[in-house]
């Protein structure tokens, strides 16, 4: 998933928000918050860090992930994944976040987390 998030990044180390836009939200259509999301997620990130952050988040609410590369990511991102799902009401499958550091645990709402497990 990150390789075609990443092939939006120009030689400039710019991306076309048109484009990451135009990915990212077919991915999340059946959810009503997609926009506002992305929204949010462009204004806190860029560059290269803004594909990563926009593959993770596609990654997570879709359960196509595995606890190990979960707990591998940057833990901002991973701080700023579950801060969406608490405002967003999006769920995080519990089994991504068994062996994180307390200091990220403690900020997931319990009420937003899917019992099915990543592959």
């Amino acid at each position: 998933m990150f390789e075609r998030f990443l092939s939006l990044l120009d030689e400039t180390g710019e991306v076309d928000e048109e484009a990451l836009r135009n990915l990212f939200l077919p991915e999340l259509r059946e959810f009503s918050f997609a926009e506002e999301l992305f929204q949010e997620t462009v204004e806190q990130f860029d560059g290269e860090e803004l594909l990563e952050i926009c593959s993770e988040i596609v990654l997570t609410i879709q359960a196509e992930c595995d606890a190990d590369d979960f707990h591998n990511w940057n833990y901002d991102h991973l701080e700023f994944i579950i801060d969406c799902s608490n405002r967003y009401g999006f769920t995080i499958p519990r089994n991504l976040l068994n062996g994180l550091p307390e200091q990220l645990i403690i900020l997931v709402d319990k009420n937003k987390l899917a019992d099915p497990e990543c592959e």
